[in-house]
């Protein structure tokens, strides 16, 4: 189906073959799977359903990365071992983010809404890939930055599909073309959940524990979520504070006297002495 190149994740070691279906004739679910909350919770959701699950990770070489391919083998491991599995998932395929295809449309579109409305860098090329492979699940939920862009610039459309369930497509004739080129090509599983709401369907069908051990945080003190990054500071303001240790959320909570200081002895002249500091600083 695609001409890129991929690879396979050093951690990966899981198994899911459950699924009653021919794998080699039938259509596979495509889904972004970032070892994080909401594309982790889809794949778990799905799992109690008989289908096919193909999962991609597209690499941005963050320094979470190894936390976030090691969250997929954990959670694939653990959903290998569940009673209610009945579906398959397939190995995960890797590529890196400078490997994608450049779209010069797309990239317009992109920069033309966010000169209107913030969301993060990931959405130009998750979009430029998702032009290959069509109808791609993105797990944006309720509340996230993209979801605002949608609900601003356009409108979304509920489809029922019997073999994957409800998901949200683009209202192409109620949105603007911006929009429909960067996320027009996606299906949204869960773009009307919340976070707590997806952490109450986990704990009513059991699965909340092996939820718990996805990934969020892009620059992890010492193998643990910093409270300081955008993801973790979403995570925190969207009701999750469960997932955080104290010393986190006080990172969290004096952010912004930490930004004071180093902006204060930069602009002093100790830049190396601001380094150390913002990086040791409530450790």
């Amino acid at each position: 189906m695609s001409k890129y190149n991929f690879r396979a994740s050093q951690f990966q070691t899981y198994a899911v073959e459950n699924s009653t279906i021919d794998t080699d004739s039938s259509k596979p679910i495509y889904i972004f799977w970032t070892g994080g909350w909401d594309s982790s919770f889809r794949i778990l959701q799905l799992s109690s359903k008989d289908v096919v699950i193909q999962p991609i990770y597209l690499d941005g070489n963050r320094t979470s990365a190894n936390n976030e391919l090691s969250a997929i083998d954990i959670i694939g491991n653990l959903i290998g071992k569940l009673k209610t599995t009945r579906c398959t998932i397939l190995d995960l395929m890797i590529i890196n983010t400078d490997e994608v295809d450049s779209d010069a449309v797309i990239t317009k579109a992109y920069k033309a809404l966010l000169e209107k409305k913030f969301m993060g860098s990931q959405y130009d090329w998750l979009a430029r890939f998702a032009k290959e492979y069509n109808e791609i699940e993105l797990c944006i939920h309720k509340d996230d930055k993209a979801h605002e862009v949608i609900e601003t610039f356009g409108a979304d459309k509920k489809i029922t599909d019997e073999y994957k369930g409800d998901y949200y497509i683009v209202d192409r004739s109620e949105s603007s073309n911006d929009l429909v080129d960067v996320f027009g090509n996606y299906h949204f599983p869960l773009l009307q959940m919340t976070k707590l709401e997806m952490k109450k369907e986990a704990e009513l069908n059991g699965f909340i524990d092996i939820l718990n051990q996805s990934w969020f945080c892009f620059s992890p003190i010492n193998g643990k979520p910093c409270g300081l990054c955008n993801p973790c500071v979403y995570s925190i303001e969207e009701g999750m504070k469960h997932r955080f240790s104290k010393a986190a959320l006080l990172r969290y909570k004096t952010r912004g006297l930490r930004k004071l200081i180093s902006i204060t002895l930069e602009k002093l002249y100790l830049l190396d002495f601001a380094k150390k500091i913002r990086d040791k600083l409530f450790r």
